[in-house]
This record gives structure tokens, sequence and C-alpha cells, in this order.
């Protein structure tokens, strides 16, 4: 409806009367994930203090 009637995704969204986050794509598995786990984990261990 959005590319044929030109309405926005909030406009079609209220007359399918479906929520907006349906609409969108679906989040992709962040592949660094586990060493971004690991590197917080080292950041709470090492507390730094000043600058």
């Amino acid at each position: 409806m959005q590319v044929s009637h030109g309405h926005n995704e909030r406009r079609v969204c209220a007359l399918t009367h479906q929520h907006r986050s349906t609409q969108r794509e679906p989040l992709v598995k962040d592949s660094l994930l586990e060493l971004r786990q690991r590197m917080h984990v080292i950041v709470r261990t090492r507390v730094r203090y000043g600058y």
C-alpha cells in the first residue's frame, strides 16, 4: 500500500490495524556479540580512576 497508494508507513499500519514493528526487516544477528560481551566483562573488572 505504501508504494501503490503513496501513503507512509504510519498511515498504512493504522489503516490495516497492524503494529509498525511488524513491517520492519528482522534484525541480523550480531556476529561480534560474544566478543562484545567479553570486552564488557573485561572493562568491568579493570576499573579506571581519573582521566
